[in-house]
């Protein structure tokens, strides 16, 4: 009778890799990363993912305030369950923002020079007379 060999699964070891960094150097690189995510915002395939994102949360809003499940429309949620769809909506909204925002950090000036003084922004109280 032959002998049955069963094979080790391995399980991928997952390396945390490091955010992805926009900082820029020059204008004209903030420019081009604006440009791309203005172009972004325009083409088909995002407003397509927009419009199911959008469709998501309308979902996700209905089923946290009546507290059933988005699934059957019917199945109670518990709390935890609601926090949940919370999270996901959320999510899904920050997702949607992300273009925008990103955008917005790169039209905010930058201050070159740290305000260190700590008696800058102190109030003064007035005398006595």
């Amino acid at each position: 009778m032959p002998k049955k060999t069963t094979k080790k699964k391995t399980v991928k070891k997952i390396t945390r890799q490091k955010p992805f960094d926009l900082s820029v150097d020059r204008d004209d690189q903030a420019q081009e990363v604006i440009s791309a995510l203005k172009s972004l915002q325009a083409d088909r395939g995002w407003l397509l993912l927009k419009q199911m994102f959008e469709g998501n949360i309308s979902v996700l809003q209905a089923s946290i305030l009546r507290k059933v499940s988005p699934d059957d429309g019917v199945t109670a949620l518990t709390e935890e369950e609601c926090d949940r769809l919370r999270d996901k909506l959320d999510y899904l909204e920050e997702l949607l923002d992300k273009p925008n925002k990103i955008i917005q950090s790169f039209k905010q000036p930058i201050s070159t020079v740290p305000e260190y003084d700590p008696y800058d922004k102190v109030p003064i109280p007035k005398g006595k007379g």
